[in-house]
């Protein structure tokens, strides 16, 4: 479960519920590039996608079928998708401009 949303600079930050309770928390930091979306859907398909197929990058399904989609445009897909403990762990946000 989505327990909050913030950023990072330019990376978003989705924390997440961790299965133990407190201190067991998870980010999903995500950086959208430069045309990079993000799309929540409540009717994720249960068949995937094929690969190079669409400008899909990156699906995360949840309960009943919702979740969302990061699709980016072009041929360069350079999203990046990180699931850390703590966003200092992702190199982007331990230092910014690096």
């Amino acid at each position: 479960m989505i327990t909050e949303v913030s950023r990072h600079g330019k990376f978003l930050d989705l924390r997440c519920v961790g299965g133990s309770g407190a201190g067991d928390d998870l980010h999903l930091l995500m950086h959208l590039a430069r045309a990079g979306v993000l799309r929540w859907r409540t009717d994720i398909p249960e068949k995937p996608l094929r690969p190079g197929k669409s400008p899909l990058a990156f699906r995360l399904g949840a309960r009943g079928r919702t979740g969302f989609d990061l699709t980016e445009a072009g041929t360069q897909k350079r999203l990046a998708v990180y699931l850390v403990r703590d966003p200092a762990d992702v190199p982007g946000v331990a230092h910014p401009g690096a």
